[in-house]
C-alpha cells in the first residue's frame, strides 16, 4: 500500500509503518484473547466447550484490556528507543492472561452479590486453561510483531533527523551532547542561523546554513524536528524565528540556555531522552499515526469512490469532448504540502484559447470564457471528480485546505502578500473540500476579508484535525454542492 505521494522518503514510510502497528497491536492483543477462549479445551480437553462462559466473560474481558491499553504504556511498546524483548513479549504476555483472571473475577464477584455463593461460574478450570492460551498466543503474536518493529527500527529509517538553529555556543553545546548521548535517537542533518557573518562557518563538522537553507530542507521532507539554540534573552530575534517556523509542518523545540544543556549533559537526563529537557513549542499539524490513519482512509474511499463515479466521469468525458474542442482534462499548478507544487486534475470547463492557468484572473459569475456544459459542471462540482486521482496518487487528501493556483492575485497582490498567516495552510495536504468550503465559503477568492475567512477556517481545522472531523465535513459537502452556494 502506497502510504504517501511518490516523493515520500523511505524514512517517512518506516514511521507511517510504525503509524499504523500502533493501532494494530491492540488489535492483535483482542484476537489472542479471542482465540485463546476458543483454544482453551486444546490446552485443557478436560474442561469441555464453555459457551455460555465465554458469551459473558469475553466482553468484560475485551473492556478490561481496552482499558489496559489505554493505561499501560508498555502494551504498545517503545518504538523509537531500544526494544526490550520482556516489555515487548513477556509483559504484555501476562496483561492478557491478567485480564482473563479480572474478567473472571469481576464476573464472579457480580454472581455471588446477586445469587449467593451456591453456583460458582466460570469454571476454574475453564479459566486456567484461557489464562494459559491466551498469553500464549498473545506472546507468540507479539513476538513476530517484536521481528518485524527491529526490522524497521535501524538507524537510517527511524532516527529523528534534527536540524540546529543557533550556531553560537548554545547550539554547539547542544551538538555535542547529541553526538554524546543521543545518536541512537537524534541524527543532526544542519545548523542554521540567520546571521552567516557573525556566527563560526564549522560547526561539529556541520557547515552552517542560511535559514532560507532550512526552509528548503523542510520542504524536501529532510528534517523530522527543529531544535532552537538561542539565549531566552534575545526575545524579538526568538519571536521573528518562530514567527517563520510555525509555517512549516514539522515539530519546534526550545533549548532552554546552557542550564538545560548541561542537565542534558547528565547521565540521568540522557537516560530520560531529551525531551525530558526541551520545550516544545510548536508542533506539526498531524502526528505519524494520525497520518497513516488519514492516508489510508484517503485510499481506501477514493478507490471506492472512483469506482462508484466512473460511469458518470465517462460520460462527463464524453460531453467535454463533443461540446468543444481540446482535452478532457484541466491540469493546473498548485501548491499543495510543503508549498510543493504539483498539477490538480479537473474536467476541462473553459475554452483552451482561453485557460488561465495560474488564475491571474479569477471566474466570476457569467465568466464567457466558460463552455455551455463548463457551467454545469462547475455549478454541481462535477469538475472537481478527477482529484480523487490527485488524492489516491498522494498528492491531495479527501478533506484539507483547498488548493489555490500557484499565481492566484488579490487586488493585484498574490495571497502570501496579502495574509501573512496563508503559508500556514500549506502544513498539511490539500484536499478536495475543506472546512472552509462548507461553512459557505465556496468559490472564487476576490476579496482580501473573504481570504481571510477562508485561512481562519482552513487552520481551525489543520489545529483541530480528527477522522471523525474529516466525515462530519465529508457528510456536510453534499447538502452544500446541493445549495451550490457561490459556485460558478
Amino acid at each position: 500500500m502506497m502510504l504517501d505521494s511518490p516523493f515520500t522518503t523511505r524514512h517517512q514510510v518506516a514511521r507511517a509503518k510504525l503509524g499504523f502497528a500502533r493501532w494494530l497491536l491492540p488489535v492483535a492483543d483482542l484476537f489472542a484473547l479471542a482465540l485463546g477462549a476458543a483454544a482453551a479445551p486444546v490446552f485443557l480437553p478436560a474442561v469441555g466447550p464453555k459457551s455460555s462462559v465465554i458469551a459473558s466473560l469475553l466482553p468484560i474481558a475485551i473492556m478490561v484490556l481496552l482499558y489496559a491499553h489505554a493505561k499501560l504504556h508498555y502494551l504498545q511498546g517503545p518504538f523509537e528507543g531500544v526494544i526490550s524483548r520482556f516489555r515487548f513479549i513477556i509483559a504484555p504476555a501476562l496483561t492478557i492472561s491478567l485480564t482473563v483472571l479480572a474478567a473472571a473475577g469481576l464476573k464472579e464477584a457480580v454472581h455471588v452479590i446477586v445469587h449467593g455463593q451456591d453456583s460458582l461460574e466460570p469454571a476454574a478450570g475453564f479459566t486456567i486453561a484461557w489464562i494459559l492460551s491466551a498469553g500464549i498466543i498473545g506472546a507468540v503474536l507479539r513476538q513476530l510483531a517484536w521481528f518485524a518493529l527491529v526490522s524497521l527500527r535501524n538507524p537510517t529509517n527511524l532516527t529523528s533527523r534534527v536540524a540546529i538553529v543557533g550556531a553560537g555556543p548554545i547550539g554547539s553545546q547542544l551538538a555535542q551532547i547529541i553526538n554524546r548521548h543521543f545518536t541512537s535517537e537524534l541524527r543532526i542533518v544542519g545548523i542554521y542561523d540567520e546571521r552567516l557573518t557573525r556566527v563560526p562557518k564549522v560547526v561539529e563538522d556541520h557547515a552552517v546554513s542560511s535559514m532560507d537553507a532550512l526552509i528548503g530542507a523542510v520542504h524536501r521532507n529532510e528534517v523530522d524536528k527543529i531544535l532552537v539554540a538561542l539565549p531566552l534573552s534575545a526575545e524579538e530575534r526568538l519571536l521573528s524565528l518562530l514567527q517563520t517556523l510555525k509555517t512549516l509542518p514539522v515539530d519546534v523545540s526550545l533549548i532552554p540556555d546552557n542550564l538545560g544543556l548541561r542537565l542534558m549533559g547528565t547521565g540521568e537526563h540522557a537516560k530520560q531522552g531529551l525531551d525530558s529537557i526541551l520545550l516544545n513549542i510548536l508542533r506539526r499539524p498531524l502526528s505519524v499515526e494520525d497520518l497513516a490513519v488519514k492516508r489510508a482512509f484517503d485510499i481506501l474511499a477514493s478507490a471506492a469512490l472512483l469506482l462508484f463515479f466512473a460511469p458518470v466521469m465517462i460520460a462527463v468525458g464524453l460531453a467535454v469532448v463533443f461540446t468543444s474542442a481540446g482535452p478532457v482534462f484541466f491540469r493546473q499548478p498548485r501548491a499543495g504540502l510543503n508549498d510543493k507544487v504539483f498539477h490538480v486534475l479537473k474536467f476541462r470547463t473553459m475554452y483552451v484559447e482561453q485557460s488561465d492557468l495560474l488564475a491571474r484572473q479569477q471566474t466570476r459569475r457569467n465568466d464567457p470564457r466558460i463552455t455551455r456544459i463548463g457551467h454545469f459542471l462547475r455549478k454541481t462540482s462535477i469538475d472537481e471528480l478527477p482529484q480523487l486521482i490527485n488524492v489516491l496518487l498522494g498528492d491531495m487528501s479527501l478533506v484539507g485546505p483547498r488548493p489555490h493556483a500557484t499565481g492566484m492575485q488579490i487586488d493585484g497582490r498574490l495571497c502570501q502578500e496579502v495574509l501573512r498567516e496563508y503559508a500556514h495552510r500549506h502544513r498539511v495536504k490539500p484536499g478536495i473540500t475543506g472546512w472552509a468550503q462548507v461553512c459557505g465559503l465556496r468559490g472564487a477568492v476576490d476579496d482580501p476579508a473573504l481570504l481571510t475567512q477562508r485561512i481562519e477556517r482552513d487552520i481551525y481545522y489543520i489545529d483541530h484535525w480528527s477522522l471523525g472531523f474529516d466525515l462530519k465535513i465529508l457528510l456536510l459537502t453534499l447538502p452544500e454542492v446541493l445549495r451550490s452556494r457561490n459556485a460558478f
